[in-house]
């Protein structure tokens, strides 16, 4: 987290690790936006309805969250990136 002490607040921004071929974390579908910014190794990034977009270093993807997605580490490299969701999927206005 790159901001300690703001989970219920209205963005949720954090510093990303994950080693080769791994899942990254999911969260349902919810309603808000989510910036992902590649800054080592590769994402695959897979939309709702969507073909598998390879994100390398330098590459970013900004979607609508209420789409659904998976993402993936790339097979031979981990990555680190930096991940912001607005309302982050945790928070109070997501909750039933």
């Amino acid at each position: 987290m790159l901001v300690p002490g703001v989970e219920n607040d209205n963005l949720y921004a954090a510093i990303a690790v994950y080693e080769p071929d791994s899942q990254v974390e999911e969260s349902r579908p919810f309603e808000g936006f989510v910036l992902i910014s590649v800054l080592e190794g590769s994402l695959v990034l897979t939309l709702a309805d969507a073909e598998p977009v390879t994100l390398g270093v330098g590459d970013s993807a900004y979607f609508n969250a209420s789409r659904g997605s998976h993402v993936r580490t790339g097979p031979d490299e981990g990555a680190r990136f930096i991940y912001i969701a607005a309302p982050p999927p945790f928070h109070p206005v997501h909750s039933p």
